[in-house]
Formats: C-alpha cells, sequence, structure tokens
C-alpha cells in the first residue's frame, strides 16, 4: 500500500470514528428531544404552569426580560421544574458551567421555542445576564439560532 492509500484508510477510518460519535450525540439528542418537559404534564407542574401560560391567560405575551415574567417565574412549579430538567442552567450548582453540550443544545431549543409565546424574540442580552454567559459561548449560540433562520 503507497503513502496515498494509507492516507485515504487513515481518513476513512476518522471519518467513520467521528460518524460513530456524532451518532451517540444525536442519539442523545433524540432521547431529549422526545422527553423534552414531560415533568410539565404532572403534577405540581402542570397547575403551576397552567397558571402562567399566555394562551390559557387572555393570550397576554409578555417579555422575557419584564418584571412580570421574572415573577412568574419564581413559583414554586418553575422550581420544581428546573429540579427535573438539565436543560436548564438553575438545574445545576455552576449554571451553564456544569452542562454539556447537547444539555445546551436542548437549552437554546427551549429558548427559541418559549420566545415564541412571549414576544417572539429571544433575548440573548438577558440570557447573557442572567447566567452569566460568556461572549463567546454567547455568540455560538447567536450564531446557530440565525443559521437554523427561525
Amino acid at each position: 500500500m503507497n503513502n496515498r492509500e494509507k492516507f485515504e484508510d487513515l481518513t476513512n477510518k476518522h471519518k467513520a470514528d467521528v460518524s460513530a460519535i456524532m451518532s451517540k450525540m444525536i442519539e442523545a439528542l433524540t432521547s431529549r428531544m422526545k422527553r423534552h418537559d414531560d415533568s410539565k404534564l404532572t403534577e405540581p407542574e402542570m397547575s403551576g404552569f397552567i397558571k402562567i401560560a399566555p394562551e390559557l391567560n387572555g393570550g397576554k405575551k409578555i417579555s422575557i426580560d419584564s418584571q412580570e415574567y421574572k415573577d412568574s417565574i419564581k413559583i414554586s412549579a418553575v422550581e420544581e421544574h428546573y429540579k427535573n430538567n438539565d436543560h436548564h442552567p438553575e438545574h445545576f450548582e455552576n449554571g451553564v458551567e456544569d452542562m454539556n453540550l447537547m444539555q445546551v443544545t436542548e437549552m437554546v431549543a427551549d429558548w427559541i421555542s418559549a420566545s415564541k409565546r412571549y414576544d417572539g424574540v429571544v433575548n440573548l442580552e438577558y440570557q447573557t445576564e442572567r447566567f452569566k454567559l460568556d461572549k463567546q459561548l454567547m455568540a455560538i449560540i447567536s450564531n446557530t439560532i440565525n443559521n437554523l433562520k427561525i
């Protein structure tokens, strides 16, 4: 086998390894996707979230950085939800720093979806301040949201 063939063989092995690793990541994301927010469908979370769902309260949408929103997330159902769901930085002692990439990916998807229920904008400045996120991570998140064109 000449060097070109050896290089092709090495590259194909690398590609297969990357593919296997990415498949595991996809499986992890798929599992997370299927069970996302399941805890909201049980008590005590369900009753608490019914109280703050804009669609169930006259359709009133509130901005994520408003005092009204901040007050609504102080209810016990929300605290219980954070405890049960590791796609929320509040689940962890050190917030986002303790999260893995799959958890962060689910968190970003959650932010996008939640923004549609409120004012339609993912307020990255608010999230940066709220979770003490660094500039590089927020740039990655912003680039991802822009790339998805949602």
